[in-house]
């Protein structure tokens, strides 16, 4: 009698740990992040060209994930698995998402840390013009 009761908690185990488990294909929380990064950087260089219709503005989205994905070695089949595995796993999309932002940050502190490096360089001395 112990050994069933053992023989089922073993067997419990091993379905929660196996109902945890990410599909074959879909991408580490981290490499979904990076993508994610680029995709919203793509996006918002997309938002900033003038385009007449909404339609066009589709077309050149599409056409910059295209790249994106390919920067990234992967397609359309594994990401959109990816993207549809998390969307179903909340904390995990949600620790995706924590990921992308904490990137993106970084980059944005990068960015203006180079600016800041840039206007320095090119401030002569004794000119204090600012003032």
């Amino acid at each position: 009698m112990r050994n069933v009761g053992i023989k089922l908690i073993i067997i419990s185990l091993t379905l929660m740990c196996a109902c945890n488990s990410k599909p074959k294909g879909v991408l580490s929380e981290d490499k979904m992040a990076e993508i994610l990064v680029d995709l919203k950087i793509g996006e918002a260089q997309v938002d900033n060209i003038y385009v007449r219709s909404i339609d066009t503005s589709r077309i050149i989205y599409n056409y910059v994930q295209e790249r994106i994905l390919k920067k990234h070695k992967i397609d359309t089949t594994v990401y959109n698995l990816s993207y549809n595995y998390y969307l179903k796993n909340k904390n995990e999309l949600l620790e995706v998402y924590e990921k992308a932002e904490r990137m993106l940050e970084e980059s944005n502190q990068k960015a203006l840390d180079l600016k800041t490096d840039s206007t320095k360089k090119n401030e002569k001395p004794g000119n204090n013009s600012n003032l």
